[in-house]
């Protein structure tokens, strides 16, 4: 894995871990959540562990369109 780190408006540091064999982005991690990696689940090809996988929040729920459904039983946050 590859990594990029880049600042964000608010100067909150920013790392993006890419594939090393294409560039993707598989999973970023913000210093405003410590611990937390946010996942780019479109890049994971593995159904089981899709299926085993536990969403904990759901982000940007401000912007989600009137057809998309809240994720029950997870956090909800506006913004990252």
């Amino acid at each position: 894995m590859d990594s990029v780190g880049l600042f964000l408006k608010a100067d909150q540091d920013v790392t993006y871990h890419n594939c090393a064999t294409c560039g993707t982005i598989m999973w970023v991690e913000i210093a405003a959540a410590p611990g937390v990696k946010v996942v780019k689940t479109g890049t994971i090809d593995d159904q089981d562990a899709l299926d085993q996988a536990k969403p904990v929040q759901e982000i940007y729920c401000k912007d989600r369109a009137a057809s998309i459904v809240a994720l029950a039983g997870v956090d909800h946050k506006d913004a990252a």
